[in-house]
């Protein structure tokens, strides 16, 4: 297939994912995957197809920024706000969030010499901008104060929480993507499956307002359920490696939330996040999704077909069916 994509064909002839395809009878498959290939997966599962045919497509082709959505401004305040936020998960696995960093000096120590803040006045205004989410953020961790980190370990693997002994607590720091989902809702599912007695799981994330709040989260389900969602998951996963997943994930979240709050407009919405808005990029435009479906793939190439709703339903049902009321 590389031999094939390199020599003879341009991207934009491209559509290795198309027709679009679903083999319902991957329960049936008694493979195994690592615990750390599956979250890989539920990640991005076209990327992950890709890699597996030995294809790199955002090595192969032009660099694509990790956020595409975010103006240059906002890209830097996400890569500084991240920046501060790893520091503190390390502090997470000596001490408790009651000792959280609330210094303001901390941005100008963080960017000294990088001549990443601009000049004079300016920069005062970018410090304040981030100070503001930095505490912003803060105030939703003290409703589950005091956090930890910690290592839990059971027969599916490794997974590092966040959590304060009830809740665990998962963070996107910035507006809330498909893939903090997923990780979140993988999570979920092994802490469910262990001997651990959890409340359940929420996440934290950005709203329109560039604010942050608990955005959506879950109850905790039986230890006998997650384990056969988990099982399930893998065996989706192992036969996602070997055929292309037809299910974009940032349209497929859209989409899912969407058919639960409006499900009259639910087309329209994966048509918007597949396409983009006025001028705006979608999810179509990254690489990946070129190489799978084809250039300007049309929405209605996921919307007119069973396998894709097959797909979208396994993956999304559960996650949706178990939304609780964070408030």
């Amino acid at each position: 297939v590389r031999i094939h994509l390199d020599k003879q064909i341009t991207k934009e002839d491209v559509a290795l994912g198309i027709p679009l395809s679903w083999n319902s009878s991957y329960q049936n498959e008694p493979e195994e995957i690592s615990y750390e290939s599956l979250k890989d997966w539920l990640i991005a599962p076209q990327l992950n197809w890709l890699e597996k045919l030995q294809i790199k497509p955002r090595e192969w082709y032009s660099p694509i920024k990790e956020i595409e959505d975010l103006s240059l401004n906002n890209l830097q305040r996400y890569k500084l706000l991240k920046d501060r936020f790893e520091i503190f998960e390390e502090e997470l696995e000596e001490n408790n969030s009651s000792k959280i960093n609330l210094e303001t000096s901390y941005w100008e120590n963080l960017t000294n010499g990088q001549g990443i803040l601009p000049p004079k006045a300016a920069a005062t205004i970018e410090i304040e901008i981030l100070e503001n989410r930095w505490r912003n953020l803060c105030n939703c961790f003290k409703r589950f104060e005091p956090l930890k980190k910690e290592t839990i370990t059971n027969n599916f693997g490794t997974e590092e929480i966040i959590w304060d002994g009830e809740f665990h607590i998962a963070i996107d720091l910035r507006r809330l993507k498909a893939s903090c989902i997923m990780k979140a809702w993988l999570s979920h599912l092994y802490l469910c499956s262990s001997d651990l007695s959890i409340k359940g799981s929420r996440i934290i994330s950005m709203n329109t307002k560039n604010e942050f709040e608990v955005s959506i989260g879950w109850d905790p389900i039986t230890k006998d359920e997650a384990v056969c969602q988990l099982q399930l998951l893998k065996s989706i996963a192992c036969q996602g490696q070997k055929e292309c997943f037809p299910v974009p994930p940032e349209s497929g979240w859209a989409f899912a939330i969407a058919k639960l709050n409006t499900p009259n407009k639910a087309d329209k919405v994966f048509e918007k996040e597949w396409i983009g808005a006025v001028n705006g990029k979608g999810e179509r435009d990254k690489e990946e999704m070129k190489l799978c479906f084809g250039s300007n793939c049309d929405p209605s190439i996921f919307l007119k077909s069973k396998n894709f709703l097959r797909a979208f339903k396994t993956i999304y049902n559960p996650i949706i069916d178990n939304l609780t009321n964070c408030n």
